[in-house]
């Protein structure tokens, strides 16, 4: 096969593979997430379960060097990183996606409390606030937003090591589960030694049938305007799991 002809055979199989991808992209499925709940998702999406890869990798990392070098005995016995995991309810996925232009990428973090809501909670979070007690919450919002970032150049002085924000929005209010929801996000650069990564985060909280519930996103700046409108919407087709775990402390 001459060069030409191989060059024509890989953008044909290119240009089917991305076809395919946006002619299904459209289509969603169930996304199951131990722990928290049922999403619906782009079936083009292709998540990665990365705690349990963190878990994997340290456990194998012990064997090695235990195999290299045992250790002297302890009493009781050895932490498994698969074991404390499966004691916190949180997940965290790396999301792939293809949408026939680019392959785009970021991180999706899932977290429920195993404490039931307070009273205090219980108002934000089973009635629409009042217009004055959204420009509370912001105000607050605003306040902390200015403090956090005060802290977080104080620190980066220190360290050459930190993150500024950009921008961070006004509150989202939006319904997941039926229930009222907040969203907040911030453009955010993040430094080590001067390198520079800016990211996007945004972050929502609602409830999980009497659990504060909070799913975030996190990917690059220049990836946000893909990934936030669709994020927002799998958010809001959050479903509880039909038996919610809560781990007894």
């Amino acid at each position: 096969m001459n060069k030409s002809s191989l060059l024509i055979m890989t953008l044909t199989c290119l240009l089917l593979f991305t076809g395919s991808t946006t002619a299904h992209a459209a289509k969603t499925v169930s996304w199951q997430i131990e722990k928290i709940g049922l999403y619906s998702i782009p079936e083009n999406w292709q998540t990665t379960d990365l705690l349990f890869l963190f878990a994997k990798v340290i456990t194998e990392a012990r064997e090695k060097a235990r195999a290299n070098k045992p250790a002297p005995a302890k009493p009781g016995p050895p932490a498994d990183p698969l074991v404390l995991l499966n004691n916190i309810n949180m997940q965290l996925y790396q999301i792939t996606a293809n949408d026939g232009k680019a392959y785009r990428t970021a991180v999706l973090l899932f977290y429920r409390d195993d404490k039931p809501m307070s009273a205090r909670d219980k108002a934000y979070f089973t009635r629409e606030l009042s217009a004055a007690e959204r420009q509370s919450l912001e105000s607050t919002i605003t306040a902390t937003t200015r403090l956090i970032a005060k802290e977080l150049a104080a620190g980066y002085k220190q360290s050459k090591t930190g993150a500024a924000f950009f921008e961070v929005s006004r509150p989202d209010y939006l319904t997941i589960n039926d229930r009222p929801a907040y969203g907040l996000s911030a453009r955010v650069l993040l430094s080590v030694y001067g390198i520079n990564i800016p990211s996007y985060v945004k972050g929502y909280t609602f409830n999980d049938n009497g659990y504060i519930a909070t799913a975030v996103l996190l990917t690059t700046d220049s990836e946000r305007s893909y990934w936030e409108p669709q994020v927002r919407k799998m958010f809001r087709t959050f479903a509880p799991a039909k038996s919610a775990v809560t781990i007894k402390q």
